[in-house]
């Protein structure tokens, strides 16, 4: 059983970047926080928010803090076979996470009916930071936010010949903590691995693994959207030389489309092979 604590400083992005859409202005929390309303007009769920339009304050970013408890077991069951087991449960208070209002780039609350135009506003005179707009900023969650998650690992010894493996792991946030704040969590809830490896004949290895992502929302700066579930296959061939290796393999062998970043391009097959020296 183990029990730490830990903090997190704002990133220099979520303190000075100043990245204007028209429509959005994408805006650091640096100076002396924001005073607004509340934008967010519907909840995950898809429900409407009662809080839509709600007056909200907004202070300076300040640091993440964390406390975590973790338990587990490692050990062999019987020869050849080893298991490790861990479960942990993570507090975070002030947890950074992003949040969309209608406020001013000053910080001060607009006046008039609080409602974003939904045209570009390139146009602006750069000194104009006193009227209404759709601003997004870094915020720290004025609620506790809680993150738990269970990994279990397997792996089966044999022969030289031949050796099994597998992994799971589960990941969870709970975003009923904070509604409104967008966490960016980044993480599917579902990761499993399962593999083989072994030696069949003298200097000559191999090793096959399969790696499965669920899908997932995937938030950056710019954009947000889903990352749909993946599995690639990757595999290597290996033959030992004196002081050296060749060596023959690849990464998603059976070229599934797979996007691990939203709005990155898909990462299909890759062969490659190698000589390596000691």
């Amino acid at each position: 059983m183990n029990y730490a604590q830990a903090f997190r400083q704002p990133a220099q992005l979520d303190q000075f970047i100043y990245l204007d859409f028209g429509t959005l202005l994408v805006k650091g929390n640096v100076e002396n926080g924001y005073q607004g309303f509340n934008a967010v007009s519907a909840l995950p769920n898809g429900q409407a928010n009662p809080d839509f339009l709600k007056p909200i304050t907004l202070k300076k970013i300040a640091p993440e803090q964390m406390n975590t408890w973790e338990i587990g077991y490692k050990g062999q069951l019987i020869k050849g076979l080893y298991v490790d087991l861990s479960y942990y449960r993570s507090l975070y208070n002030n947890f950074i996470g992003t949040l969309r209002f209608y406020g001013r780039e000053d910080g001060i609350a607009p006046t008039g009916v609080p409602l974003p135009a939904a045209t570009g506003d390139f146009d602006k005179p750069t000194t104009d930071r006193t009227r209404g707009r759709l601003i997004q900023t870094w915020a720290n969650a004025d609620r506790q936010v809680q993150t738990q998650g269970f990994v279990a690992s397997v792996e089966y010894f044999q022969s030289k010949k031949l050796n099994l493996n597998a992994n799971y792991t589960w990941s969870h946030i709970n975003e009923a903590d904070v509604p409104g704040l967008i966490l960016g969590f980044n993480t599917p809830t579902h990761k499993f691995n399962v593999g083989v490896n072994g030696e069949p004949i003298k200097n000559l290895s191999y090793a096959l693994n399969y790696r499965h992502n669920s899908v997932y929302t995937y938030f950056m700066p710019i954009d947000e959207g889903y990352i749909n579930a993946f599995g690639v296959v990757d595999g290597q061939v290996s033959y030992r030389l004196p002081k050296s290796s060749l060596r023959l393999g690849g990464t998603n062998l059976v070229n599934a489309n797979a996007v691990q970043v939203y709005g990155a391009a898909s990462i299909g097959r890759v062969v490659y092979v190698g000589w390596v020296f000691e």
